[in-house]
């Protein structure tokens, strides 16, 4: 809405990605959290009306053009927060039919806001979870007010191997250190210039939207890990099934919410050596064969072995520096195709009229296939994907 009467849902790539991520998982959950507005709303005032109408006008138009369930919604991102303001953005979805969308708090550098919702029935009786980013060690206050605690914001800034065992650390610990339930990680996908700051810092890299090609970081199978196995729902477990390691390293375990299946998943970053740990499945966790995937620095979310278990028991050794999930669900898969296309410079000079140019147009073409003088590095690629 670049004017208060300028209602446009076809602008920006948003839509198109939520719509490809719900093809790809129908359960995913969308939620939002505004940057910024534009200067029309409140006279410059961020904290008004017009601000809590433009957040419900984009939820409405997500589901009304483009089908799209938003069920969050943060503040402002990584600004200070306006308690009687969020009591009026509640007020307002509530009266525009959308009592069903949750309210995120408050989306900044420190967890402050658990003071002001531990000082103020009416405050914390409209925010439905506490997120943060960045920051891990969560107080006690927050823990005690017994709602939903998210990273809203986290992750290593880098996907390759090195990050992605940090990555999958720093999910165990988000639970460990701070009961924090929820990670979203930034970035999802790399797609910038490398000149501007944490290149390649995404699970996947797509900078080339000239040519197509996109490549898939470890760090995406270093979060498969978990999210291929425990869904929404799904809670943990505490005592021995989720704490540090004897010998470095950490797990954090899962269970279904039937509370049959399970899902054990080791980050063993600092272990000193290999460490035997025993499985011991009480209640009514399944005693189904057990399987065991792996990840490592040369070898991505492979299953490696399925265990049997006798009276209830099993146990296997982890060795150092890899990442595992130990669990009686069935659908873990690995598909990494490699790119539809090859690296391609960009072709200089290039001009476009962006005025005669509809949204989600393609700026610029090329053909699929290497050119001669191409060819060499064609090989290289071939090769290189060939090897994984």
């Amino acid at each position: 809405m670049r004017t208060p009467t300028d209602v446009n849902f076809s602008r920006g790539y948003q839509w198109w990605l939520m719509k490809e991520a719900k093809k790809r998982n129908p359960d995913i959950i969308l939620d939002c959290l505004a940057w910024g507005a534009p200067t029309w709303i409140g006279n410059g005032h961020y904290y008004s009306q017009d601000m809590a109408d433009y957040i419900a006008n984009f939820i409405i138009g997500a589901k009304q053009v483009h089908d799209l369930d938003i069920s969050y919604t943060g503040i402002w991102d990584e600004m200070d927060y306006d308690i009687q303001w969020v009591m009026l953005l509640r007020a307002t979805l509530d009266r525009r039919g959308l009592a069903h969308v949750k309210i995120i708090a408050a989306d900044h550098w420190t967890w402050s806001v658990g003071d002001a919702l531990g000082a103020d029935p009416e405050f914390v009786a409209v925010v439905d979870v506490v997120g943060a980013h960045y920051t891990y060690q969560v107080p006690a206050n927050v823990i005690a007010l017994g709602k939903p605690i998210w990273a809203s914001e986290t992750g290593m800034w880098d996907g390759d191997w090195w990050g992605a065992i940090r990555t999958a650390s720093l999910l165990n610990h988000n639970y460990l250190d701070g009961k924090i339930t929820k990670a979203e990680l930034w970035s999802a996908v790399t797609s910038y210039y490398e000149s501007l700051p944490h290149p390649n810092s995404g699970l996947m890299m797509a900078k080339e939207p000239w040519s197509g090609h996109y490549e898939v970081q470890p760090g995406l199978w270093s979060v498969a890990h978990t999210t291929q196995f425990a869904k929404p729902g799904w809670k943990y477990l505490e005592g021995g099934a989720s704490r540090l390691l004897p010998l470095g390293g950490s797990v954090v375990s899962l269970k279904s919410p039937n509370n049959v299946d399970y899902a054990a998943v080791l980050e063993t970053v600092d272990a000193l050596a290999p460490q035997t740990l025993d499985f011991v499945l009480t209640g009514s966790l399944s005693t189904a064969p057990v399987k065991i995937w792996r990840s490592t620095a040369t070898r991505s979310f492979e299953l490696i072995q399925t265990l049997f278990p006798q009276s209830g028991k099993f146990s296997w050794t982890f060795d150092p520096e890899s990442i595992y999930t130990v669990t009686t669900v069935a659908s873990g898969q690995k598909v990494s195709p490699p790119s539809p296309r090859l690296r391609i410079s960009f072709r200089s000079p290039t001009t476009r009229v962006f005025k005669s140019t509809n949204p989600g147009q393609l700026l610029a073409t090329f053909p699929t296939k290497p050119a001669l003088s191409k060819l060499s590095n064609f090989r290289r690629i071939r090769a290189k994907f060939s090897a994984r």
